[in-house]
């Protein structure tokens, strides 16, 4: 809506975005045919992604989930035989009583399964990636999963041992082929992550410390745990080794698109220093990248004002005002400079707004000496 200069409707954002969307694939087909690969092996491959939660750590914590011995390559791979099974099926003999489909209805069911599974899959490869989205087609999955069993259960009962040590063989094979987490997609590697975020939203520092040193074991490729450790250690008045933590971020993941969150945090940590210069230049980083974000805006101007470069201050609080009207702290900031000036009717507004806005204990404080 800020590019367009006006209210957009959800179906005007949808065009704007598809637009968009069908332009980077005109442009860049090698990176899309990339990227489509990458989601057929995520699609068909042995680890779930989740869609709101890590589901790898909501198995290893239920003692039902962990034991449960079906798991999505399996269950492809008895899919697979069973399919080859039901394939091969001979005609029943009528005079002998056989029952069951005929071979021609079975190949129609392949036929027409396979056929659901191809046109749901590609209407899912451009859109999705998630363990949801995976789910429609697993009735397909099961049917000639469970043929094949079934079909394996009646030869053994039938003493055709040599039929079910092939079924067994080639699921066995399929198997060995599927397994391979090919994708690289590792989940389990969040869950130490994720128990770290999760202790430390309840004030749980160390806690978190701890979780986010084992994160770092377990993928120390990951820079979100360098950039929320580095969060922890500022928390703690470790400013130096959070700054190394986040230099660190930048070595091992460099393409990483959350680094505007790495240089914020650079800016932050080197004023606290009182370095001053590398403050402004991380925080001008943070800004590039962000455009529309209004706090490294605001630091920016804290920072200048910690300079005593009021105007420069002032103009960086008012830039936030416009990028995020409801910054509090921005009103409470713009506020001081107002009080410095003895402008006290602009402060009082100021620090009123800031207040409204975020009940911050130093706008109290603030407006009620300006009120003295």
């Amino acid at each position: 809506e800020q590019e367009e200069g006006r209210p957009l409707r959800a179906s005007e954002v949808s065009r704007i975005f598809a637009q968009r969307a069908w332009a980077y694939m005109r442009e860049h087909p090698g990176d899309v045919l990339r990227l489509w690969w990458r989601k057929t092996l995520l699609f068909w491959g042995p680890v779930e992604v989740g869609n709101n939660r890590n589901l790898e750590a909501v198995r290893l914590a239920s003692p039902v989930l962990r034991a449960l011995p079906l798991t999505f390559p399996w269950l492809l791979a008895l899919a697979l035989a069973g399919a080859w099974r039901l394939r091969d099926r001979r005609e029943p003999d009528p005079q002998a009583g056989a029952a069951g489909p005929t071979a021609g209805s079975a190949r129609e069911f392949l036929v027409l399964s396979a056929g659901c599974v191809a046109v749901y899959f590609a209407s899912y490869l451009p859109y999705f990636v998630a363990d949801r989205y995976r789910v429609a087609v697993l009735p397909f999955l099961f049917l000639p999963a469970g043929y094949g069993l079934a079909e394996a259960g009646r030869a053994w009962r039938a003493g055709a041992r040599r039929r079910v040590v092939d079924y067994l063989l080639v699921v066995g094979a399929c198997w060995l082929v599927l397994a391979p987490n090919y994708a690289g997609y590792h989940s389990r590697r969040e869950v130490s992550f994720g128990r770290a975020v999760a202790l430390r939203a309840r004030g749980d520092l160390e806690g978190a410390y701890q979780q986010y040193q084992q994160a770092l074991r377990e993928d120390p490729g990951n820079p979100r745990v360098y950039i929320n450790l580095s969060e922890i250690l500022g928390q703690t008045g470790r400013t130096r080794e959070a700054i190394q933590l986040l230099q660190r971020a930048l070595e091992v993941a460099p393409a990483f698109a959350g680094h505007h969150t790495t240089y914020f945090n650079l800016g932050v940590s080197y004023a606290k220093l009182g370095e001053y210069e590398e403050a402004l230049s991380w925080l001008e980083r943070a800004r590039a990248l962000r455009p529309a974000d209004a706090d490294p805006v605001f630091e920016l101007g804290y920072v200048w004002g910690l300079r005593n470069d009021f105007a420069r201050a002032e103009q960086c609080y008012r830039r936030a005002l416009e990028l995020q009207p409801d910054h509090a702290k921005a009103w409470n900031a713009l506020g001081t400079l107002q009080a410095q000036r003895n402008d006290y009717a602009a402060a009082a507004d100021c620090f009123e707004r800031a207040v409204r806005l975020g009940n911050l204990l130093t706008a109290r404080v603030n407006l009620a000496r300006v009120e003295a």
